[in-house]
């Protein structure tokens, strides 16, 4: 893995997009402002100098958001893009993780993280399946050892794209405004 750059997309998001912030602290990152009006994306801006902030003036959406974050990180030279939920928070050694998965498996396209709940101890997503015939096929949640493998699909709320993926399938789907844009 050559570059990684993480982005963030926050709307309103307060206090849990400080800290997803502060969780990546030492990675590249984007922090894309849906329009929002409580006064957070000021708050990045002040204590986050290094995070470059991308302001939308509007709420585009989940998808379209994300997308403007993805192209920026782009231009800015990553070879992979980490979306992290603004409600969520990296555990430190992520962007390594990632950078041995991708050496690992320079095959992938997406890797999808583990997705731990808010305790900390629960999962919340460790893979998932996807039958576009029968549509969304919901999380398999696993506490099982930590280990590479293919999965289905990714959850939005953490996942890494490469660039080749993107220039290959494209961006999300702005259509989809908020919610399933993942799968």
């Amino acid at each position: 893995m050559t570059q990684l750059i993480a982005v963030v997309l926050n709307w309103n998001g307060g206090d849990d997009t400080l800290a997803a912030l502060a969780s990546l602290e030492g990675t590249p990152t984007i922090c894309v402002d849906n329009g929002s009006t409580d006064g957070s994306d000021a708050l990045v801006e002040e204590r986050f100098p290094q995070v470059e902030l991308l302001r939308l003036g509007a709420n585009l959406g989940f998808a379209a958001g994300n997308n403007a974050g993805i192209r920026r990180a782009l231009e800015r030279g990553a070879d992979w893009v980490l979306l992290l939920n603004n409600d969520a928070a990296a555990e430190p050694g992520l962007a390594d993780a990632l950078e041995r998965a991708a050496g690992a498996r320079p095959d992938a396209g997406l890797l999808a993280c583990k997705i731990l709940s808010e305790d900390g101890v629960g999962v919340q997503y460790a893979g998932a399946s996807f039958n576009a015939r029968f549509g969304y096929s919901g999380r398999v949640s696993t506490t099982g050892p930590d280990r590479l493998r293919d999965v289905g699909r990714a959850d939005g709320a953490a996942l890494a794209v490469a660039r080749r993926a993107v220039e290959r399938a494209g961006l999300l789907d702005e259509s989809l405004f908020l919610y399933v844009e993942d799968v």
